[in-house]
């Protein structure tokens, strides 16, 4: 009797966490609109920053910082944005 119990408990606790796990959000939704502003040349960090928040990651890359945005609903959408800077300014973006 213990036993079933324990294990109906466990079961119960691994159901919840499942269902959890499902419905993870990371980040916010990442506006097409918005990525087709970025201008290399002419588009600051500021106005990365204005248009995107805080990126997810901030690296070093080869020829400068390379920023990264990511969207997950937790129903299977997934969108990426991965900015590029040669100094202070957009040298690349790519939006998967």
């Amino acid at each position: 009797m213990r036993s079933a119990i324990l294990k109906l408990v466990c079961l119960l606790i691994l159901g919840v966490f499942c269902v959890s796990c499902a419905n993870l959000v990371i980040g916010r939704p990442i506006a097409v609109n918005s990525v087709q502003r970025l201008r290399p040349g002419y588009t600051t960090k500021d106005e990365v920053l204005t248009l995107f928040g805080q990126p997810l990651h901030n690296v070093a890359g080869p020829e400068g910082e390379i920023w990264v945005y990511r969207y997950l609903d937790g129903k299977g959408k997934a969108q990426e944005l991965v900015v590029s800077f040669n100094g202070p300014h957009v040298s690349t973006s790519k939006l998967y």
